[in-house]
């Protein structure tokens, strides 16, 4: 399985905007991450979103690019996608090839499941994406592809 695991983009400060909608910085490292993530030539079959605003307005901008279905899952809400993530990908096929946009620490931890490295040891700007090759999905184990994070791609 090809997996994308992507930070969503920047939002602003729940004071600012109780929505979190992407600030416009935010929305610039999207469209790059999304540009990124078409460059990797994988053919995407789905892309999970948090049903969070700022995880689902990520993820329809990553989409311009990649033009997939986007399926939006309780189970992808902040602090829940690590207790989640197996049950999540075992509803696919070894040889499919998804997006996730979620949230921190969610991310690191489930890399940190994936790789059989220690969470405090990875970092996730907002709009990074990592993408890993899934070997086996019980347990869930793979290896790294890319890390992408926009600030060093613009």
């Amino acid at each position: 399985m090809k997996l994308v695991l992507v930070r969503h983009a920047k939002a602003f400060d729940s004071n600012e905007d109780p929505q979190r909608n992407l600030t416009e910085e935010g929305k610039k490292e999207a469209t790059i991450i999304g540009k990124y993530i078409k460059k990797t030539g994988w053919k995407f079959h789905h892309l999970l979103s948090s049903p969070v605003l700022r995880a689902i307005q990520t993820a329809e901008i990553i989409n311009q690019e990649i033009q997939t279905n986007i399926i939006q899952k309780i189970e992808l809400k902040p602090n829940h996608a690590l207790e989640n993530i197996d049950s999540l990908l075992l509803n696919f096929q070894i040889d499919d090839s998804l997006i996730i946009v979620l949230h921190m620490p969610d991310i690191a931890e489930i890399v940190s499941r994936i790789l059989k490295i220690p969470s405090t040891n990875l970092f996730f700007s907002t709009g990074s994406a990592i993408g890993l090759n899934i070997t086996n999905l019980n347990p869930i184990e793979g290896i790294l592809v890319f890390h992408y994070q926009p600030n060093f791609l613009d």
